[in-house]
């Protein structure tokens, strides 16, 4: 009995122990679903809002992107257009441009589900805040031919009225030249999640046009300076794409006067202007461009209608003036002529209308200097007291003597224009230079403080994005990419050949306060860029540099440049229609905040923000 009731309470205190056991372990199990179904929930959630996230964040980088393709698009189209083409302005553009218009300015856009992930939609929207003008602006060239909508951007051009008082005749609302923030807020949705994310940058709209940008020489200083032995080459112009339709223009009023027909071996005619203007749009050297020159002159000569010569004339006057270099000195300029100077003997000869007070002349041995194209030196503008020096041909000629006779300095060409710089007093600065030195390194898109090393290769160029300012020596050589002016206080390097990979690349290199030197260990060096330098431009005694840009220096000091030197003026130097006005960004925001599921706050410091990057 008692064995029998021992028995049975042991079985029930294990029963109920079990029990415990069952119940304690369902509400684990039951616990554990629970959990993991929450698990998986917040799992899903945090997926989702790390979707919304990235969807926001994609926003910004989409917003910026349309920001740069405004910026990189021309202000009307064409770019230059022909008498019966109608421009259409680019009013997305236009309406950055003008900091008026731009205090105004937002946009917004959205990027539904079709183009991104399924569920998944982005809204922007992008304004403007605190546009401020600075002096880094710009106008519309006043021979420019422009729409009516733009004469307001026009250069002020003064006028005396009837009643003699001066008035403008065009606008004088700038291009460019303005500061301020770029916000941006990009809303992230996926499904149920959502994200905001608001991004504050700093951004400028600058002109970066280079100094003595109508110039393919400038010499600012007052000195003397000669240019003697080596070779000194300058070349004014860079013929445009209309020359063929200029050289068939030509070949037609031939034939109407002569009478020929150029129709019977049309094909190899088409063929050679091919040839001509492939050499005289390239850069090709001055045997090429002085090929493509000979065959007017020989058209007008076997002409005896005048109409034919005033059709000569016509088409070189004819092409855009704007890209034609200038040279300046508000000094004294002697040049050394070499010893035969075929173009001046054969413009003699050619045109005695224009050429009529000249005679043949002869130069100096050991020499190739020029400050113009061949055939084209009546063309050229020169500004200032400009000399050539040369010896008489007649004497030897004539027989009267054994030597040429020395000639006193005469003035460089019938187009040169010693009283200049007293007559404009204003133009003697050299224009630009002074707005970088104080507006340019003030408002400069990048600062650098160390010495810098800027290397490029086809495969990895340099990346250039607006306004640059070392304040220690920069190296560079290379390819280069983008559009971009550097300036440096100290020494600049060029340690190899500058070359642009696309036509619409632009570089200027400016040596505020001391030179630009050419590495010495190589000797040929091909620079595409303009250039400007306080203490001149620095090379070895037999080393070679064609430069295509230009150059802009203080003091020239011949010799102490590379005693071969030729430069080719860059048109696209100069601002064409606002071309020249960049947009830039900092790389780090002002402001970078998340609103909705992810809530966090980075702010950045104004002296960290000082870096851009387009």
């Amino acid at each position: 009995m008692n064995y029998m009731s021992r028995s049975l309470g042991r079985g029930g205190s294990t029963f109920l122990v079990l029990m415990i056991g069952v119940t304690v372990l369902s509400i684990l199990g039951m616990s554990l679903g629970f959990l993991v179904r929450e698990r998986h929930v917040q799992v899903v959630k945090r997926g989702e809002v790390l979707k919304a996230t990235c969807l926001a964040e994609a926003g910004i980088h989409q917003a910026l992107f349309r920001m740069r393709d405004i910026l990189s698009q021309p202000l009307c189209t064409p770019r230059k257009p022909a008498p019966d083409k109608i421009q259409k302005v680019n009013a997305e553009l236009l309406d950055l441009l003008d900091a008026e218009r731009a205090r105004d300015w937002a946009r917004s856009f959205t990027i539904h589900d079709k183009k991104l992930v399924a569920g998944g939609e982005i809204s922007v929207i992008m304004e403007l805040l605190q546009v401020t003008r600075i002096k880094m602006s710009t106008y519309i060239d006043r021979v420019e031919v422009i729409p009516r909508s733009l004469e307001q951007y026009r250069e002020r051009k003064k006028t005396v009225g009837l009643d003699g008082v001066e008035e403008d005749t065009f606008g004088m609302t700038p291009l460019g030249g303005w500061v301020g923030k770029l916000r941006i807020t990009s809303t992230g949705t996926y499904r149920r999640s959502r994200c905001v994310l608001e991004e504050i940058k700093d951004i400028k709209i600058l002109d970066i046009t280079p100094p003595a940008s109508d110039h393919t020489l400038f010499i600012e200083g007052e000195k003397t300076e000669e240019i003697k032995l080596g070779r000194f080459v300058l070349s004014n112009l860079n013929l445009p794409l209309q020359v063929r339709d200029l050289l068939f223009d030509l070949g037609n009023k031939v034939n109407e006067v002569l009478r020929l027909d150029m129709s019977e071996d049309r094909s190899s005619t088409v063929a050679n202007i091919d040839k001509i203007v492939k050499m005289m749009t390239t850069e090709a050297d001055d045997g090429d461009m002085e090929g493509a020159l000979k065959l007017i002159h020989q058209l007008a000569k076997h002409a005896s209608d005048e109409s034919i010569k005033d059709t000569v004339d016509n088409i070189i006057l004819s092409l855009d003036p704007r890209d034609w270099g200038r040279v300046r000195t508000n000094g004294v300029l002697y040049v050394y002529m070499p010893f035969f100077a075929a173009d001046d003997i054969i413009n003699y000869f050619a045109d005695s209308s224009y050429f009529g007070h000249q005679r043949p002349e002869v130069g100096y041995l050991f020499c190739e200097n020029r400050l113009h194209d061949p055939y084209l030196s009546v063309y050229t503008h020169y500004e200032g007291y400009i000399y050539k020096h040369y010896q008489r041909l007649n004497p030897l000629i004539l027989g009267a003597s054994k030597k040429p006779q020395p000639v006193p300095p005469q003035r460089y060409t019938i187009n040169t224009r010693p009283d200049y710089v007293r007559r404009y007093p204003e133009r003697k600065p050299m224009k630009g230079l002074q707005r970088l030195k104080k507006d340019g390194i003030r408002h400069a898109h990048r600062a650098v403080k160390q010495n810098t090393v800027m290397l490029g290769t086809r495969d990895k160029p340099i990346l250039l994005g607006g306004l640059w300012h070392f304040k220690e020596n920069l190296t560079i050589g290379g390819y280069y990419t983008g559009r971009g002016l550097l300036m440096c206080d100290k020494k600049i390097k060029i340690t190899d050949d500058l070359m642009r990979l696309d036509d619409n690349d632009s570089l200027a290199l400016c040596a505020l306060k001391q030179r630009i030197e050419l590495a010495p260990e190589k000797q040929y060096f091909r620079i595409q860029a303009g250039i400007y330098s306080k203490e001149g431009l620095r090379g070895g005694r037999n080393q070679d540099l064609k430069l295509y840009g230009n150059l802009g220096v203080n003091k020239l000091e011949r010799d102490k440049m590379p005693k071969y030197f030729s430069c080719r003026f860059d048109p696209n130097l100069k601002n064409h229609m606002a071309d020249n006005i960049v947009g830039v960004w900092g790389r780090m925001p002002v402001l970078r905040r998340y609103r909705g599921a992810q809530a966090q706050v980075t702010l950045h410091s104004t002296s960290e923000a000082k870096e851009f990057s387009q």
